[in-house]
């Protein structure tokens, strides 16, 4: 919880708080990239994704979305040929044995 205290001056309102109690010496969870948040919808949705979806991406995101796949197991064959779609120059799949 919060304590809120308000002040009236020239410049109009302003709002001073302090934590209370227990949320003083709490660890706050760090914020996920927007790169993760989108390789994380990628990864759920990839059947979902329409054939050429993937065509004209960088190696980079792309390298990210396989690595979770392999991560979620869910690197399947029918996956794998939506990373072949277009011709791409190199296609990196992780050692997705363990």
């Amino acid at each position: 919880m919060y304590r809120c205290t308000h002040e009236t001056h020239a410049t109009g309102p302003q709002v001073e708080w302090e934590p209370r109690g227990s949320a003083r010496g709490k660890v706050r969870r760090a914020v996920p990239t927007l790169l993760k948040l989108t390789v994380g919808m990628l990864c759920d949705n990839i059947e979902a994704l329409p054939d050429g979806g993937l065509v004209g991406m960088p190696d980079d995101p792309r390298a990210a979305i396989t690595h979770t796949l392999c991560e979620r197991r869910l690197l399947s064959a029918d996956v794998v040929k939506r990373f072949t779609e277009g011709s791409p120059a190199d296609v990196l799949l992780p050692d997705c044995a363990r």
